[in-house]
């Protein structure tokens, strides 16, 4: 992401919880990453839960 999450919070009129959070340009499971969820910018692991067969 190149926008400050002000920025994006802004765009979205979303409050930004991340304060001070500063997330790299590429984003891999299960590292955090910025999210929009109920009017607000958080903070989440990104991925899809893993369920295996035996």
């Amino acid at each position: 992401m190149d926008r400050s999450n002000a920025e994006v919070a802004r765009w979205f009129e979303a409050v930004n919880e991340l304060d001070g959070a500063n997330f790299g340009e590429e984003v891999y499971p299960g590292y955090p990453g910025a999210v929009l969820a109920e009017g607000k910018l958080v903070a989440m692991a990104w991925g899809f839960p893993l369920q295996r067969k035996e």
